[in-house]
């Protein structure tokens, strides 16, 4: 698994490099006995600072810094350009990670907060807490709230591979919101979101996903 790997078979493939996420923190030091490991993380309130530290070391590795360099820049600039159009709106959004049949909210400086930090959406919640699982919160707290946008995370998704029945996402409560009077309920590609940001495939997508969702 991701987090307690086959070393044998790793050591068998005669890897010349292996890069290591945060779940592979703890066997870190065998991964390296192996092959000269580079680890790789991803820093929920500074996600582009850690993005561009982690693709320059790519590019050091595989000789392709011209390459994602000019990336790199390509997504600034569409960053850019949508915070500026996103800012002068008013208009607020909340982040929801479904789980079988329970919500969790998700704001600034988590893992899903690219939204708000990057972007520019502003909060429908201030002040959540920063958990790894986000903050549970009610079908009545959401419909007070009464958000604009709302963009779903379906776990499900992501770790089955089987997306939740919208139906039951978008129940009585979630349909009184603006939200989805508007059509502005987005279900985020749960693939990039749950499972590989932090790189320059899953940051496009990220971006799209968002600006879809405000324009």
């Amino acid at each position: 698994t991701m987090q307690e790997p086959n070393f044998e078979k790793i050591n068998a493939l005669g890897p010349d490099v292996i890069f290591a996420s945060n779940r592979q923190q703890a066997v870190y030091g065998e991964l390296n006995k192996i092959a000269p490991t580079v680890y790789f993380n991803t820093y929920d309130k500074d996600y582009m600072s850690a993005l561009e530290t982690n693709m320059k070391t790519l590019g050091q590795i595989f000789q392709k810094e011209d390459e994602l360099n000019a990336k790199l820049a390509q997504l600034k600039k569409e960053i850019e350009t949508s915070n500026a159009e996103i800012s002068k709106s008013d208009k607020k959004g909340l982040i929801l990670l479904y789980n079988k049949g329970k919500f969790s909210a998700y704001g600034k400086g988590s893992r899903f907060g690219f939204i708000h930090d990057v972007m520019g959406v502003k909060p429908a919640i201030e002040d959540l807490e920063v958990a790894t699982h986000g903050q549970p919160v009610s079908n009545e707290l959401i419909l007070k709230t009464n958000p604009d946008y709302i963009f779903i995370v379906d776990r499900n998704a992501a770790v089955e591979s089987i997306p939740t029945n919208k139906a039951e996402i978008e129940n009585v409560m979630i349909q009184k919101t603006n939200a989805f009077k508007n059509g502005k309920i987005t279900y985020l590609d749960a693939g990039y979101w749950y499972l590989s940001g932090g790189g320059t495939a899953s940051t496009q997508q990220m971006i799209k996903d968002v600006q879809q969702t405000v324009n």
